[in-house]
């Protein structure tokens, strides 16, 4: 883990330790698609809502530079078991969207 990241808090990293057998991890990192997400909504904070109810997340560079809207790849930190299937109903400017999440 680099300086940088522990100063900034960017890493997903939290601390490394040595295995044992009484060792469980509560959460794993896994890259989701979000469709759905209309374009009022496309930018960090929204998306970043939508995800929320199961995980926290990083964006892929298609995401952050808007190349595609057509869906938003999402590496998140969850405690989620696969498969990952799930719905949001999103409300944006008083309309209702549905971004479906797998």
């Amino acid at each position: 883990m680099g300086r940088e990241e522990t100063m900034n808090g960017s890493s997903l990293l939290h601390s490394l330790e040595k295995w044992n057998q009484r060792l469980r991890i509560g959460y794993r990192l896994v890259w989701v698609q979000c469709w759905g997400i209309s374009l009022p909504a496309w930018d960090m904070a929204q998306i970043q809502k939508i995800v929320a109810a199961i995980g926290e997340m990083e964006v892929d560079d298609d995401v952050e530079k808007a190349r595609r809207l057509d869906r938003a790849w999402v590496l998140i930190k969850t405690p989620w078991r696969p498969t990952i299937q799930h719905t949001v109903n999103v409300s944006i400017n008083g309309e209702d969207y549905r971004v479906y999440i797998a």
